[in-house]
């Protein structure tokens, strides 16, 4: 099960020692491993003939090497596939939680007041990211497999930006929430400023993500992909979410 994706970058080696930790927890690894270890200790200890112990210590390794060479494909779409479920419940659960938010924030600020227009431009940006990413999906999808290496990097890298995203609106209603129950703020005016201007760096930056998804549509599907066309957008996806971070620093 994969627990937490915030410090991990999906690569082939992520997930070739993933495979080999699978490997050895392995029921049909541990079964070998037993035998093996009881011819072992069976031709060692309690005198045994000598072909117990040699065989003993053919099959431990034997038992690992056959796991992996026949396995190792389906270990590793294992794990894609827990990264990509992982992902989309921590996009899902975060989605709900803001969209209930900003609806709720939208709802209770006068819509005549500026901070009211802003809490509804930040619902409906809140909107387009929401129909953005599930673009970018259908792409995603029509281009490349769901286990495949390539799929889940994009998604990584993708759902990284997103929640970026999300995180900036979910601080842009804090603010807009402070400055419409506090009478008299002192510093109302640069903290509407503030939010204005985010807000537009965030519009911004989701007309980069089309622009990202668009160059996606051009890749070939994934059996006549060129890898150096896949790190390009990989790239610009990963460039886009550390853009965000720094959009996040209000």
């Amino acid at each position: 099960m994969v627990k937490d994706l915030n410090e991990i970058s999906i690569n082939r080696k992520v997930i070739q020692n993933h495979v080999i930790n699978r490997i050895c927890r392995d029921p049909i690894t541990v079964a070998f491993v037993g035998i093996g270890v009881a011819l072992l200790l069976g031709g060692m200890l309690i005198g045994m003939a000598w072909e117990f112990t040699i065989a003993g210590l053919v099959l431990v390794p034997a038992g690992c090497f056959l796991n992996y060479r026949f396995r190792h494909q389906e270990f590793a779409k294992q794990f894609l596939d827990e990264v990509a479920e992982t992902l989309e419940r921590k996009r899902q659960r975060r989605f709900g939680e803001i969209r209930a938010d900003l609806y709720d924030l939208a709802k209770n600020i006068p819509a005549k007041d500026e901070e009211g227009d802003l809490a509804s431009q930040a619902l409906e940006q809140f909107g387009q990211l929401h129909e953005k990413f599930e673009l970018f999906l259908e792409v995603l999808e029509r281009k490349f497999h769901p286990g495949e290496l390539a799929y889940v990097r994009y998604l990584e890298a993708a759902n990284q930006f997103f929640m970026k995203i999300m995180s900036h609106l979910s601080r842009t209603g804090e603010i807009l929430q402070l400055i419409s129950h506090s009478e008299g703020f002192e510093n109302r005016q640069s903290e509407v400023e503030r939010v204005k201007k985010f807000l537009g760096q965030n519009a911004e930056a989701l007309l980069a993500f089309d622009k990202t998804t668009t160059g996606m549509t051009l890749i070939k599907d994934m059996d006549g992909a060129h890898a150096e066309d896949i790190e390009v957008i990989i790239d610009q996806l990963e460039q886009l979410a550390r853009q965000a971070e720094r959009l996040g620093e209000i």
